[in-house]
């Protein structure tokens, strides 16, 4: 399945208890990534395997975003449209779905959940 990749813009704060996903306002789009689920999309876009070499670091620049492996508060968002935030390793999942409070005029709301992703591999970092 492919999914687009958006970025949490680090100049915002992340709280995930009261979670607002607006691509082009709390997000950057990075790019889309082909992965069999969440886990393996997000493994797909740690730097150690997308960027190995230092090669995104003209995008994360230009994104305004300062890592370039996905991480909390990241999101991933299938073709339907289903969104799901990642959340940190021992974070109590909430049942309940949350929405982009401050959808932009014209920009589609989405329907946000939170999900574990895996432990990052060893060796991975932000740039």
């Amino acid at each position: 399945m492919i999914y687009k990749a958006f970025y949490h813009a680090r100049s915002l704060p992340c709280d995930l208890d009261d979670f607002s996903f607006v691509p082009g306002e709390t997000h950057t789009f990075i790019k889309e990534v082909e992965g069999n689920g969440r886990n393996e999309a997000f493994k797909q876009m740690q730097g150690c395997i997308w960027a190995p070499n230092g090669e995104a670091r003209n995008l994360i620049i230009a994104a305004g975003v300062s890592h370039t492996s996905m991480s909390v508060g990241d999101v991933l968002v299938n073709r339907w449209g289903r969104a799901w935030a990642c959340a940190p390793v021992g974070k109590p999942l909430c049942r309940r779905r949350k929405h982009s409070s401050r959808p932009m005029p014209g920009r589609q709301r989405y329907t946000v959940a939170l999900w574990r992703s895996p432990r990052t591999a060893p060796g991975s970092s932000a740039p």
